[in-house]
């Protein structure tokens, strides 16, 4: 069955050709739209990534880099791995007495049929 991520909209098959079960894990957000939430002052930073992205910015002010090449910002951004709110992992978490019926890691926003 075909099934789409309502979070990511990622869209999958919970049963690969070879007859493997995929485990869906929304990817975390891109740069991009770490750049947009950012501008529209969307999204809460912890101290020590606010602190990168300052630095980086006062870099590419006092250092330009070349026409082409990527900005102190992209790459700071680039490094960043931050998950998507409501974002899904369909992986099952391992702790737990043995013998004991495992749930997936986050639910997240669900998913729907892509079909």
């Amino acid at each position: 069955m075909r099934i789409r991520c309502k979070c990511c909209l990622g869209e999958y098959d919970d049963v690969l050709a070879d007859g493997m079960r995929y485990f869906h894990v929304c990817p975390p957000l891109s740069s991009a739209e770490l750049r947009e939430l950012l501008e529209r002052d969307e999204l809460a930073l912890p101290d020590h990534l606010a602190r990168g992205l300052a630095a980086a910015k006062e870099r590419d002010e006092q250092f330009p880099v070349p026409e082409g090449a990527p900005t102190n910002v992209e790459r700071e951004l680039a490094s960043w791995s931050i998950p998507r709110e409501g974002h899904r992992d369909e992986n099952i978490v391992a702790e737990g007495p043995p013998n004991v019926a495992r749930a997936m890691r986050s639910e997240g926003a669900g998913v729907e049929r892509a079909d």
